[in-house]
C-alpha cells in the first residue's frame, strides 16, 4: 500500500531550525525542510546570473502540488495531465485562479538510497540525506537544456514547490516539481476576467496568411490611430477602400487591449494577464459591419468610428491602446501604440557639378589638404603634365606654403603582382618629378603604391557582379580576374583603378585683397589669350571666394564668355552659380530656362559631361514638381545610366539614379503602377551604399523608408550610424523608433545598448521616451531595458 509521507508526517516534522541537512530524509520526512534546501540552491544559481531570486507564490504552490501528486499517480514524469483543464502547466495555474501571464515547470523523480553521478562530479553520490537529494534535485534543473532555460528567465519571477516522498515496500520514491510564473496579473476594480476572450482564437498561420503576406506594414501605419472625444474611444483610418480590402469577411473586425503603464512598474516583475491573445484587459470586439457602419466620416476614404465609451476603471493619461486585428475570430496582428516619425522626399540633394580645381582655399583654416587625382592607361607610368599644371598654378596663386606631398599609387588587380608593383613605383615617381620640376620647396614626401581592391569594390556597387565578387575574398578576388575563363567585361570597373591620388598639405597665407580686384580682369585676359589653363584657376579661385564674401558674384556673372568648345566649361560654371545663387520660389520656372541654356552649350560639346550631369539634374528637378514633364521616365534614366562612360565619380551618378527612384516612387503611386513602384523603392535601397550618404543625408532617408513604411529598410541604413561612439542625439532617439520591430536585426542586447547610449546623451529625454507622445512603454517588456530605466529614472 501506497503511503504519502509527505502529508502523513506533516505535523510530525521538526522544523527548519532542528533538522540538519545531512539527515536522512526517510528518517522523518520533513517537507517544507527539503523544498527550502532545493529552494536555495536555486536562489543562489540565479544570484550568479545576476537575477533577482523568486518570491514564494501560493497559487503556484497549488499548481506544483498538483502535478507532483499526478507524476505519483501515474509512474512517470510528464507535464501534461489528461484533464483539459489541467493539461499544460498554464492552464494549471488558470485552474487554481492565477493570473500569470507567463508559467515554466521543473519536474524530477529520484529513488531515496540510490547512487547517482551528479553534474560536475567524479564519484557517485548516494541520494540519502536531504543535502543530496537537494543538490540532485537542483543540479539537474539546473544543468538540464530546458531546466536551465526556465530558471534562466528574467521574466519569471514568483515560485511554487512541492517536493513529496511516496513509500512502497523497500522503494521509497520523491517527485519534486517546481513551478515558476512573471507577476501576477492584477484586474482593476470595476474590470471583468476574460476567460474565454471573446471567442477570439490565438494566432493561425493558415487564417492570417494573406494579411501576413500582404500587409504586414499595418503595426506601423496604425501604431498611433487611437484617440479620445466626447467621453468616447474613437479610432481613425486614412484608407477607408484599404481597409475595406482588409476586413472584408463578416467575423473579421478589431478589438482593444487596454494596457495600464502599472503592469510595467519598478520594483516587481512585469505583469501580463494570463492569454495568448490580449496582455491588458480586452474590451468586446467590434465587427467589420459595426466598425463601417458608423463611420462618422461617410463622404470621403476615411474611416472615423467610436469604439464605445472609456471604462471607468481606466486612466486614459496612464494607459495604452493596442489594436487587435481580428480575421475570422483570429488574431492575426497585434498594433502597440508608437510614434513613428517619416517624412515624403521629393529629391535628395540634387545639385550641380563645377569644372573647378578641388583647392580649398577658406581663409579661417590653418592647416589645408590640396587633393586631385591622375588617371593612367593599363601598363602605363606616363601622364599628361598638362593635367597637374593648374593644381600647382593654384598653389602660388593662392598663397599656400606647402608642407608636406603624399602620393598614393595604385593598379588594378589585373595582371601579375611584381609587375603592378613596379608601374605602381613608376606612377609615383613620375608624379614627384613633375613637382619638383615645379620648382616647390623640399618638403617631407610620403609615397604609398598598392592595389586598389577598395577602389574596385566601391566601383563594382551596384552593378551585375556586385553581389557574386564582394562574397570573395581578395585572393580569390584576384584569382578570378586574372582567370582564362573569364566572360566578364570588367575592364570598365578595372580602369578606374588605375591612377595616382596626390594630396599637397599646405599651409594657407593670408590673401591679399587687391588680388580679388584683378582676378577678373586675369580671366578675360587668358581667355582672350586662350590660355584655358590659366583661365580655369582664376576662375576657380574666384568661384571658391565666393562664399566667405571676397568676391561678388557679380564678378563672374558679368562676365561674357565667348562659345566656343573650350569655354563651355567657364559658362557652365556661370549657369550653376545662378543656380546655387536664385533665391526665387519659382524654382522651376528657373530650372526650365537654366536647362535651355545647358541644351545650347551641348550643341557646342555635346560630349562634355559637366553639361551631360547638370542637365540631369535639372529633369529631375523639374520632374520631381511635374510628373508630366517625361514622357517616358525610363528615357531620363538611360541617360543617367550613360554617364557611367564619362570620367565623372560612380558615386555622383548613383546618387542620380537614387534620385531617380525617389521621384518615379511617387510618379508610378500617382498613376496606380504598383509593380513599378515597388521596383524603384528597392532600387532606392540598393543604390544607398553606394551614394556617399552623410549622417544628415542617411537620417532623411530613413525617414522616407518611414513614411513609405520600409521599417527594416531604414533600420539597415541608420544602424551603422547608430553603432558610431559619436553619433548625435537626434539620430539615436529616431532610430530606436524604428529598431524595436525587428529582433533579428536589432537584438534585445543591442536594444539595451542603444538604450543605454540614449540615456547618457540625454537623461531627461530618455526617462519620457517610454509613453506618449514617444515610444510606447510597453517596451519596458525588455527586462534588461526596464531595469536600466528603473535605475536612471527613479
Amino acid at each position: 500500500m501506497k503511503t504519502y509521507l509527505s502529508i502523513l508526517f506533516l505535523f510530525l516534522t521538526l522544523g527548519l531550525s532542528a533538522q540538519q541537512g545531512i539527515d536522512d530524509v526517510d528518517y522523518k520526512y520533513d517537507k517544507e525542510f527539503l523544498e527550502s534546501l532545493v529552494q536555495e540552491k536555486i536562489d543562489s544559481f540565479r544570484e550568479s546570473r545576476n537575477l533577482p531570486i523568486f518570491t514564494k507564490d501560493g497559487i503556484l504552490d497549488l499548481a506544483a502540488e498538483d502535478q507532483t501528486f499526478y507524476i505519483l499517480r501515474a509512474g512517470r514524469v510528464e507535464h501534461k495531465q489528461p484533464s483539459a483543464k489541467k493539461d499544460s502547466p498554464f492552464k494549471r495555474v488558470l485552474y487554481y485562479n492565477g493570473m500569470h501571464g507567463k508559467v515554466g515547470e521543473n519536474c524530477y523523480k529520484l529513488i531515496v538510497d540510490t547512487y547517482t553521478k551528479l553534474p560536475g562530479e567524479t564519484k557517485k553520490t548516494k541520494l540519502k540525506s536531504y543535502d543530496n537529494v537537494a543538490k540532485a534535485i537542483a543540479l539537474y534543473w539546473m544543468n538540464s537544456k530546458d531546466g536551465q532555460v526556465i530558471l534562466s528567465n528574467d521574466k519569471y519571477v514568483n515560485y511554487g514547490i512541492s517536493i513529496m516522498l511516496e513509500e512502497e515496500e523497500e522503494k521509497k520514491t520523491i517527485v519534486a516539481t517546481h513551478v515558476v510564473g512573471s507577476q501576477p496579473f492584477v484586474l482593476p476594480v470595476g474590470a471583468k476576467p476574460m476567460r474565454d476572450d471573446y471567442g477570439i482564437k490565438p494566432y493561425d498561420k493558415t487564417k492570417c496568411a494573406e494579411i501576413d503576406k500582404k500587409y504586414s506594414y499595418l503595426p506601423h501605419l496604425m501604431s498611433d490611430n487611437i484617440f479620445f472625444k466626447n467621453g468616447e474611444i474613437y479610432f481613425y483610418y486614412h484608407d477607408l477602400a484599404l481597409l475595406k480590402t482588409i476586413l472584408k469577411e463578416s467575423n473579421d473586425g478589431i478589438a482593444l487591449d487596454i494596457i495600464d503603464r502599472s503592469q510595467f512598474n519598478c520594483g516587481e516583475g512585469n505583469k501580463v494577464y494570463p492569454s495568448k491573445v490580449h496582455k491588458g484587459v480586452l474590451l468586446e470586439p467590434i465587427s467589420k459591419s459595426q466598425l463601417f457602419g458608423k463611420n462618422e466620416l461617410k463622404k470621403g476614404n476615411e474611416l472615423e468610428v467610436s469604439l464605445g465609451p472609456i471604462p471607468e476603471y481606466i486612466d486614459t493619461n496612464n494607459v495604452e491602446f493596442n489594436i487587435l486585428i481580428l480575421k475570422d475570430n483570429c488574431l492575426c496582428q497585434t498594433i502597440i501604440y508608437n510614434s513613428l516619425g517619416g517624412d515624403n522626399l521629393k529629391s535628395l540633394d540634387l545639385n550641380f557639378m563645377l569644372d573647378t580645381l578641388s583647392v580649398s582655399s577658406r581663409a579661417d583654416s590653418v592647416m589645408n589638404q590640396l587633393a586631385f587625382t591622375v588617371p593612367f592607361e593599363l601598363n602605363k607610368a606616363e601622364y599628361n603634365s598638362a593635367d597637374l599644371k593648374p593644381f600647382l598654378d593654384s598653389l602660388s596663386l593662392n598663397r599656400f606654403s606647402l608642407k608636406r606631398i603624399n602620393v598614393t599609387a595604385y593598379s588594378s588587380l589585373d595582371g601579375n603582382i611584381k609587375a603592378n608593383e613596379i608601374i605602381q613605383k613608376k606612377r609615383a615617381n613620375s608624379i614627384l618629378k613633375v613637382i619638383k620640376q615645379y620648382k616647390l620647396q623640399d618638403v617631407e614626401t610620403n609615397i604609398i603604391t598598392k592595389e586598389n581592391y577598395e577602389g574596385f569594390y566601391e566601383s563594382i556597387k551596384g552593378s551585375p557582379y556586385e553581389e557574386e565578387l564582394t562574397a570573395l575574398s581578395k585572393d580569390e578576388l584576384r584569382a578570378f580576374i586574372n582567370s582564362d575563363k573569364l566572360t566578364y567585361d570588367l575592364e570598365p570597373y578595372l580602369a578606374s583603378q588605375r591612377k595616382a591620388e596626390i594630396t599637397l598639405v599646405v599651409e594657407k597665407v593670408f590673401m591679399d585683397e587687391s588680388l580679388f580686384g584683378v582676378l577678373p580682369e586675369w580671366f578675360n585676359k587668358a581667355l582672350a589669350e586662350k590660355d584655358y589653363g590659366k583661365a580655369k584657376v582664376y576662375q576657380s579661385v574666384m568661384l571658391k571666394n565666393i562664399e566667405n564674401g571676397n568676391i561678388g558674384s557679380g564678378k563672374i556673372l558679368d562676365i561674357k564668355i565667348p562659345h566656343s568648345k573650350e569655354t563651355v566649361s567657364f559658362i557652365n560654371n556661370q549657369i550653376a552659380l545662378r543656380w546655387y545663387l536664385s533665391e526665387t520660389n519659382n524654382k522651376d520656372s528657373l530650372n526650365r530656362y537654366l536647362l535651355r541654356e545647358l541644351e545650347t552649350q551641348l550643341v557646342v560639346d555635346p560630349a562634355n559631361e559637366f553639361l551631360r550631369y547638370n542637365k540631369t539634374v535639372l529633369r529631375l528637378l523639374i520632374f520631381s514638381n511635374n510628373y508630366t514633364s517625361e514622357a517616358d521616365p525610363k528615357v531620363l534614366l538611360r541617360e543617367i545610366r550613360a554617364l557611367a562612360n564619362t570620367s565623372i565619380e560612380k558615386w555622383m551618378i548613383n546618387r542620380l539614379e537614387l534620385n531617380y527612384n525617389i521621384i518615379s516612387a511617387d510618379y508610378y503611386y500617382d498613376n496606380k503602377k504598383f509593380r513599378e513602384r515597388e521596383k524603384a523603392l528597392k532600387s532606392v535601397k540598393s543604390a544607398l551604399f553606394s551614394s556617399k550618404l552623410d549622417r544628415d543625408q542617411s537620417l532623411r532617408i530613413a525617414n522616407y523608408f518611414m513614411f513609405q513604411l520600409r521599417i527594416d529598410w531604414a533600420i539597415d541604413l541608420m544602424k551603422p550610424f547608430a553603432m558610431k561612439e559619436n553619433i548625435d542625439e537626434e539620430f539615436l532617439y529616431t532610430f530606436l523608433t524604428v529598431a524595436i520591430y525587428n529582433k533579428e536585426k536589432v537584438t534585445d542586447k543591442e536594444l539595451v545598448g542603444f538604450m543605454d547610449k540614449a540615456k547618457e546623451l540625454n537623461k531627461e529625454r530618455f526617462c519620457n521616451l517610454f509613453g506618449a507622445p514617444n515610444m510606447s512603454f510597453q517596451n519596458l517588456k525588455n527586462v534588461e531595458v526596464k531595469k536600466l530605466y528603473c535605475e536612471t529614472c527613479n
